[in-house]
């Protein structure tokens, strides 16, 4: 069987676009870094980094809420949480063209004497690669009662 010309190009065009991504290499360390961000935005109470990590559309959806945040004030967030600090824990990355999931595990504590646990749970991101850069367009979380993050190894 003689297979036109056009057939194999198309064929060519079909494979590549399927094995090819428009997101460079080491891009799950970019999405990592954006999760790092936010540790570190929100331990400094910087509402207006917290807010800059996030496209002008994302949605929230906190622990204990029955609704989509669409808009959430950072500062109010930040002052519900004085005096606590956060730890992330991610499970993996996830890459399809410019969507990435990111998902794992959190830890919440008081500063006093020492580290006081206070809560923990999972939690989500999915972030949109923009202009060359990763934004948070979904982030969810839970809190799972008596859990704590592992200790660190």
């Amino acid at each position: 069987m003689v297979v036109p010309n056009r057939m194999i190009v198309g064929l060519v065009v079909a494979v590549g676009l399927v094995f090819s991504s428009p997101v460079p290499a080491g891009s799950g360390k970019d999405v990592l870094h954006v999760v790092d961000l936010w540790v570190d935005a929100f331990n400094s109470r910087d509402a207006a980094e917290l807010e800059a990590l996030y496209a002008s559309n994302a949605k929230v959806m906190p622990a204990h809420k029955m609704v989509v945040v669409e808009r959430i004030d950072w500062a109010d967030f930040i002052n519900a949480n004085v005096g606590k600090t956060i730890a992330l824990k991610a499970h993996g990355v996830d890459i399809e063209g410019n969507v990435a999931y990111v998902s794992g595990v959190w830890d919440l504590s008081r500063k006093e004497k020492g580290s006081v646990h206070e809560a923990a749970g999972n939690w989500t991101m999915v972030l949109r690669r923009k202009t060359g850069r990763w934004l948070i367009v979904l982030h969810i979380w839970n809190e799972v009662r008596h859990a704590r993050l592992p200790p660190k190894q």
